[in-house]
């Protein structure tokens, strides 16, 4: 294979060396010994050496695809796809001076240009620019088209091999052309997936939407001819939960289930079926469950051997049954007797114990024992409450006790009890009813229940004031 123009030139060394571009700077040094760039007319004579840094802050220029862009001395302006190769650390750019270049003599300005170009090959990325140079193209004389054959021989065989590197070179750029439209072809068919994937999910979107306005639509549309009324037998709802178990519910009809704990008030459940929510709904009286505590925990506390873990059980009228005894029996007053030798008079009163008729002497010589003045205090700190049907306490030492049921239709607040002085609460003192109201006791004695329909029973436990 004939060898290119620019592989003769290189054998003989003529292509010039000592241009080179600054890595910080960015400028064009053309050495005086580069000579005579061109004359005017001259077509592929030259090519130009260039020494470009590889990187430059921090790019790497190797990927990128080189231009030189130049200007003649007319003013006219240009530019030429150039090679480039690597050569320890640097990059060498061969620039044959094309003849538009040299056409005109004058002073041609030149610039190096290094693009990044897109997937695409168009899309320009990145881009870089060498500072600007300059050689000059002598004038040339006019001459006529006449060659020698030899001449003529050798221009046609450096143009018969420009032709074979051009048509080499376009192949090329086919081959890339085709491999590039292959990839566009890919990606649009990647793209035309996914749009149909979104139309899917979209319609999919838009018919359940319109499925739920449609129900919505003949929910309001029956809505606005009233409730119906279905009462629900044995079988149409789950005995635990008492919700309707209905194969095909209507969005106009009211469900009535059978109460669990039905009361004069309160016969059924009422339900509700939500179509836009496909779920039942239960609104107005809804039993509250409610865990008592047992004996045995009750117990445990009073031992001290619950352990101090939480809980959410409540006493009711069984646990203060179990309770209430063995209060009075741990606050209970000691039946007792006393001798005319204890005291002047035989007996320990509580006002002689105020009065300081019992001394320290006499419980020292034995007079008055210990055991006797702690009967006497628990007798005179100890007091019977009053009771009723329905409501009881008791101070029990400096302990008070109420325990009761208050019974009412509509939701209310009732004072149940009056306090007498001695017994009542320093602070306010409050616990919850088993129907989700409140029993307090006031500093003033007043006992009031805020009570919800039905019986309302509570239990309260603080200490006297």
């Amino acid at each position: 294979m004939m060898a290119t123009l620019e592989e003769l030139m290189a054998e003989d060394g003529y292509l010039p060396q000592g241009i080179e571009v600054n890595a910080t700077t960015r400028s064009v040094t053309v050495p005086a010994s580069v000579g005579t760039v061109a004359i005017a007319q001259d077509k592929n004579v030259r090519t130009l050496a260039i020494k470009v840094p590889r990187e430059c802050f921090g790019v790497d220029l190797a990927p990128y695809d080189f231009t030189v862009n130049y200007k003649r001395g007319d003013g006219i302006e240009g530019s030429q796809p150039v090679d480039v190769s690597e050569d320890e650390g640097h990059l060498d750019v061969l620039w044959k001076v094309c003849p538009h270049a040299v056409q005109e003599p004058g002073t041609v300005q030149f610039q190096l240009c290094a693009t990044e170009h897109a997937a695409d090959g168009l899309t320009v990325v990145n881009e870089w620019h060498s500072g600007i140079a300059e050689f000059d193209v002598g004038d040339v004389l006019e001459h006529s088209d006449v060659f020698e054959d030899e001449t003529y021989l050798d221009w046609a065989h450096k143009v018969i091999a420009d032709c074979e590197a051009a048509t080499a070179g376009a192949h090329e750029a086919v081959g890339m052309i085709d491999a590039k439209l292959e990839e566009a072809c890919a990606a649009a068919e990647e793209e035309i997936a996914a749009a149909e994937e979104e139309r899917a999910i979209a319609e999919l979107g838009r018919a359940e939407a319109e499925a739920q306005r449609a129900a919505q639509f003949a929910d309001m549309e029956q809505r606005s001819r009233g409730w119906l009324r279905y009462i629900c037998q044995p079988g149409e709802y789950d005995p635990d939960t008492r919700q309707p178990i209905i194969a095909e519910p209507h969005a106009g009809t009211m469900y009535f289930v059978p109460s669990a704990i039905p009361t004069e008030q309160s016969m059924y459940q009422e339900w509700i079926w939500v179509s836009g929510d496909e779920r039942w709904e239960s609104f107005g009286e809804v039993e509250l469950s409610i865990t008592p505590a047992s004996p045995d925990q009750l117990a445990a506390v009073l031992d001290g051997t619950d352990g101090g873990e939480g809980g959410g059980e409540v006493v009711n009228l069984t646990g203060w049954r179990s309770v209430v005894p063995r209060l009075k029996a741990m606050f209970a007053g000691i039946v007792h007797k006393h001798s005319g030798a204890d005291l002047t008079d035989g007996t320990v009163t509580a006002a002689k114990l105020a009065s300081g008729a019992v001394t320290q002497a006499k419980i020292a010589d034995g007079s008055v024992s210990l055991a006797k003045c702690d009967t006497a205090l628990r007798d005179s700190v100890s007091r019977a409450g009053a009771t009723s049907s329905t409501v009881q306490w008791a101070r029990l030492g400096n302990i008070v006790v109420i325990s009761g049921r208050c019974v009412v239709t509509t939701a209310s607040t009732v004072t149940v009890l009056t306090l007498p002085v001695g017994s009542r609460p320093a602070v306010h003192a409050e616990a919850p009813t088993v129907t989700g109201g409140y029993a307090g006791a006031n500093v003033d004695g007043t006992v009031v229940v805020t009570a919800k329909p039905g019986n309302n029973f509570f239990a309260l436990c603080f200490p006297a004031a």
